[in-house]
């Protein structure tokens, strides 16, 4: 319940963000054009993305899952530890099984990156604004800074301070891509 809660809140944040950059861009004259659509969609893909990474975090911290396989990439020797899936009903590991929650965040830290990449790739071979590329890299920036501290939170065991500093890394991150899904509008 209190990843559900994490959620709505941050989903406030996405709305209150937006509201801002739209009332900052009303004061603009600046025309930015329309850009192509696949980055539009793309940019949207990366909020709900990002968004679902969040809530996978909330539950490994609600599980405190950031305390067991403490290694990176693998975890322990493994890829695929053999302790994924083992609650009955399937779905239930999906929430309750410590193991396959952080292997569930970690995939999602997997994906986020990837799809970051691609756009910033896929933005760079068409004709942006001075305002979107600089909201691009920041989506860059900010993913490498949250990629950093959510290892670096892994391998030292979860202190509190660097685990706090990647839950606000979190917040930087989607508003991040909020501004970047607001500037590709």
């Amino acid at each position: 319940r209190l990843t559900i809660h994490l959620g709505v809140a941050f989903l406030i944040f996405g709305g209150l963000i937006w509201a801002a950059l739209d009332l900052i861009a009303k004061g603009s004259d600046a025309d930015e054009g329309i850009p192509p659509r696949p980055l539009r969609t793309l940019s949207w893909a990366a909020v709900f993305l990002v968004l679902l990474q969040i809530l996978s975090g909330g539950l490994v911290a609600g599980l405190d899952a950031g305390f067991v396989y403490n290694t990176f990439p693998m975890m322990n020797e493994y890829w695929f530890p053999p302790e994924l899936g083992q609650l009955s009903p399937w779905w239930l590991n999906m929430f309750e099984n410590v193991i396959t929650v952080q292997f569930d965040h970690r995939i999602g830290a997997y994906l986020v990156t990837l799809l970051t990449v691609w756009i910033w790739f896929k933005a760079r071979s068409v004709s942006v604004s001075g305002a979107t590329r600089m909201a691009l890299n920041l989506v860059f920036l900010a993913l490498a800074i949250q990629l950093g501290l959510g290892i670096g939170t892994l391998v030292m065991v979860v202190p509190v301070a660097l685990a706090v500093l990647h839950q606000g890394g979190a917040l930087l991150l989607f508003a991040a891509v909020v501004h970047l899904a607001f500037r590709l509008r």
